[in-house]
């Protein structure tokens, strides 16, 4: 009697459908601003490679993102990786959606690379209006990369949109701006708008001669906290602002360097703070607020602080930069606290 063996064919999809695997310790996040301790220590089921060679599940960029923003996504439990390999990526606007991080797939994720434009990883960005970049909903995360914008912008250009609701993160970034010096509308490097960004480690370099240019626009209640950084105007001088603040938000910038190129460096136009601990800048406008460490409570109208613990009660959108331990808040500080309700903190690592 013969035997018929039937060997099954496996139509995947790039990626296994099960929950991201838990870190030794047993943890998953417990929201976006874990990501980073998170993927030095654990591993996404659900993940997708991009590899310009072919080798990878998708080629392009913009595959990949279109493949993820079809799937499930509601929580951390539906979390999506998309790794980027070395090597060169063109890309016009493509959006990250909630609950996905573009890394590159490299080890250089345990701490701020060895020098700011080194990533192996490269998007060069062609749009040349609205949003090159796009950070969409809670948990919406680029990491590892250099980004560059060659292009002549047609309309005003955001290179890196915080887009949507809920908190994304950006680490390890790099964003160039080339193109915009023969054209008089706004390119601007990394933008908030109505919502909320934790950045670590970035640099942002317009050295274009473009004289309506902004590094960092935060706008429409949106609050940012940059921890380490570079930020650098163009050579002529002539970039009026290098980052500007409006809205009743609050921006906080900690150990960043701001260097030559910008008439203004720091811009506040808004009610809400634009708060600076260590950090380095020239000119000014509108109200700066100064914050050191040691400064446990959060003061006044500023809405932001830093220090070692955190205070019982807040009111949102107050940021706070904790420098010690604070049980499961911030086991390895240092860390960014964000109130986002009356009393509640949600907090992720900087460092």
């Amino acid at each position: 009697m013969r035997k018929v063996f039937l060997v099954g064919l496996l139509l995947a999809a790039p990626v296994l459908a099960q929950l991201p695997r838990t870190a030794p310790d047993g943890s998953v996040p417990f929201w976006n601003g874990d990501l980073r301790r998170y993927v030095q220590r654990a591993t996404f089921a659900r993940t997708v490679t991009v590899d310009a060679t072919g080798a990878g599940d998708y080629s392009t960029l913009s595959a990949a993102l279109a493949y993820v923003a079809a799937q499930s996504r509601a929580d951390y439990s539906d979390w999506w990786s998309v790794r980027l390999m070395p090597g060169r990526y063109t890309s016009g606007a493509i959006t990250i959606p909630a609950w996905t991080t573009v890394e590159c797939a490299t080890d250089s994720l345990t701490g701020a690379q060895a020098a700011l434009g080194t990533s192996p990883c490269l998007i060069d960005a062609t749009a040349t209006t609205g949003a090159a970049i796009a950070l969409d909903g809670d948990a919406s995360s680029l990491i590892g990369v250099d980004v560059r914008s060659s292009v002549v912008n047609t309309g005003a250009l955001t290179v890196v949109a915080k887009t949507g609701e809920g908190t994304s993160y950006l680490g390890n970034v790099t964003v160039v701006v080339l193109g915009s010096g023969s054209n008089p509308v706004t390119a601007v490097a990394v933008a908030v708008e109505g919502s909320t960004l934790f950045a670590a480690d970035v640099g942002l370099s317009m050295p274009t001669a473009a004289t309506t240019n902004v590094s960092i626009a935060v706008s429409a209640g949106g609050n940012l906290t940059l921890h380490r950084g570079r930020i650098l105007g163009n050579s002529e001088e002539t970039q009026p602002v290098c980052v500007q603040h409006a809205g009743a938000g609050d921006l906080l910038l900690v150990d960043v360097t701001l260097g030559n190129g910008c008439v203004v460096d720091l811009d506040n136009d808004g009610p809400g703070a634009l708060v600076v601990s260590g950090t380095q800048y020239d000119t000014s406008s509108g109200e700066i607020t100064p914050a050191w460490v040691g400064t446990e409570t959060i003061a006044g109208p500023a809405r932001v602080g830093i220090g070692s613990a955190l205070p019982a009660a807040c009111t949102p959108p107050s940021l706070m930069t904790l420098t010690g331990v604070v049980a499961t808040r911030c086991p390895t500080p240092p860390c960014s606290c964000h109130c986002t309700a009356a009393d509640t903190w949600r907090c992720g690592p900087l460092g």
